[in-house]
């Protein structure tokens, strides 16, 4: 049997009762005794005193969850979380550099592809943020230049410089340049 909308329901309570209980002009104490006695009755009576406007729904509790978004990983991302685990990658940037061979520092000098994949993982995994610098690899490099050279106290008086002022090899060679022209002939 099939049962078919209707626009207009027939009402289980009349206006007059559902003020009783609900709305300005209700009585609080019937309302409480009502509640206590006849919680069915009561949660009847509310009911069509929110369709009728009397009484607002309860409030839903207040919560701060928030469904997660859904994350979308990169080809990248996914290449690199396939050859390594959260655990390999834990064990390389998270942990204390304990002296032994297995860290960022000594990965990155003797493997650097490696070192670049297994960081990506690291920042797919959450583990370092993806603004981290890659470690520092000092090499001793020779000096390609002089530090340079200082003016003699004549030569600084002649060009209006302090005494003792440092000039590069190529500022040095302009200076003597200016200091003796080449002969006219």
């Amino acid at each position: 049997m099939e049962t078919q909308f209707n626009p207009f329901p027939v009402r289980q309570f009349s206006k007059a009762q559902v003020a009783q209980l609900f709305g300005p002009t209700s009585d609080a104490r019937l309302a409480q005794k009502t509640r206590t006695e006849n919680p069915a009755l009561y949660a009847a009576i509310r009911k069509q005193a929110v369709a009728d406007g009397l009484v607002g729904v309860p409030p839903v509790p207040y919560s701060n969850w928030r469904m997660p978004k859904e994350r979308k990983f990169s080809d990248q991302e996914i290449i690199a979380r396939s050859k390594f685990s959260e655990e390999e990658c834990r064990s390389i940037f998270c942990k204390a550099n304990s002296g032994d061979q297995n860290n960022a520092g000594n990965l990155f000098k003797n493997d650097p592809q490696k070192y670049a994949e297994m960081r990506a993982a690291a920042v797919s995994y959450g583990l370092i943020p993806a603004t981290q610098p890659a470690p520092i690899v000092h090499t001793d490099k020779p000096a390609t230049e002089p530090e340079g050279v200082v003016l003699s106290d004549d030569n600084a008086d002649r060009l209006n410089l302090p005494r003792g002022t440092k000039v590069s090899a190529a500022q040095y060679e302009q200076i003597v340049t200016i200091l003796n022209p080449a002969p006219k002939e």
